[in-house]
């Protein structure tokens, strides 16, 4: 017997169960190598995002959000030396 879905949401925007944040992380990585080098996968977003029932604008949508913070972090994370001494961190 086929299962029809109750819920008025659209699936392919609505995450499944199974869907991980692991899932997203990796299509926003997609998108983001996709946008600046698309030579270097032959895979697409929509495609990906799809076989895991998720919206490739809902994909997108999270690319664009989280690309200045991730630029910042990417940065301060690659700067050279030894992060600056917090005294906040010696009283915890």
């Amino acid at each position: 017997m086929l299962s029809v879905p109750t819920s008025s949401v659209d699936s392919a925007v609505e995450p499944s169960s199974t869907t991980t944040t692991s899932d997203l992380v990796l299509l926003v990585s997609l998108a983001i190598v996709r946008e600046t080098h698309p030579e270097w996968t032959t895979a697409t977003v929509a495609t990906c995002a799809g076989e895991l029932s998720i919206s490739a604008e809902r994909i997108s949508r999270i690319k664009t959000k989280v690309m200045p913070r991730l630029t910042e972090l990417v940065a301060a994370a690659s700067q050279p030396g030894r992060r600056p001494f917090r005294r906040w961190a010696a009283l915890a």
